[in-house]
């Protein structure tokens, strides 16, 4: 049963972004959208692709893959319940910058060009404010950036932090080590130690293909100092 206007707007509360517009706009952007289902290991959109049309994610959860050059794409990021995405290759010579796959069986909201036109018709500071969306999104990568040159301990602790982000208000990241090992660049070893040491220290607690996190503010605190490199 599709979900009710009302039900996606609280839905994509948490997103920085959204939270952010006035009223009129966000109801604007719910309105004109689309909602689609996307099984588990359907790709969203591939990099280089024409970038058109807006998404959020209202259940499941994207992940986000980048190929430098001839390379082999490598997950980066995750995108859960309740955040948007997509859009950031409009402003960035009208080409997709990143693979984006649902991990699991995933309801997302599509809001096409069309839509964002005809609401720009109506609200023509939107493209401003979709302006303003991307740099929100190219921010982060840098900080994605910034984190993998950070010792191992610190860096899994960023990482877990933004994953935090995504899911809350969830304790409960669904996130294996493997993906953990891939967005972070340290070894799988490196991440079973210092996840080790992490729920030793009751900073989260470890489940099958998930973990929890148990003391946000002290994870943050790991995430400012530096710890041992891999």
């Amino acid at each position: 049963m599709p979900l009710s206007r009302t039900d996606i707007s609280k839905i994509l509360a948490p997103d920085p972004w959204f939270s952010r517009q006035p009223e009129n706009l966000q109801a604007a952007l719910v309105a004109e959208a689309q909602e689609v289902q996307a099984g588990a290991g359907r790709w969203i959109y591939d990099a280089g692709e024409s970038a058109s049309g807006l998404y959020g994610t209202l259940s499941g959860s994207i992940a986000m893959h980048i190929g430098i050059e001839n390379e082999e794409p490598a997950l980066v990021s995750i995108i859960g319940p309740g955040h948007i995405f997509g859009y950031t290759g409009r402003f960035l010579g009208g080409r997709r910058i990143a693979t984006a796959v649902a991990r699991e069986p995933t309801t997302l909201l599509y809001l096409p060009e069309r839509g964002l036109e005809a609401i720009a018709q109506r609200l023509p500071d939107l493209w401003v404010r979709l302006a303003e969306l991307s740099s929100i999104h190219v921010v982060a990568g840098f900080r994605l950036a910034i984190a993998n040159t950070r010792p191992a301990t610190q860096r899994l602790a960023i990482h877990l932090q933004l994953l935090a982000t995504q899911f809350s208000p969830s304790p409960h990241l669904p996130v294996t080590q493997d993906e953990l090992s891939e967005m972070t660049g340290l070894s799988r070893k490196t991440v079973n130690r210092v996840l080790a040491g992490f729920e030793k220290d009751g900073l989260l607690s470890t489940g099958y293909r998930s973990l929890e996190i148990l003391d946000p503010a002290r994870l943050r605190a790991t995430g400012r100092r530096k710890g041992d490199r891999d």
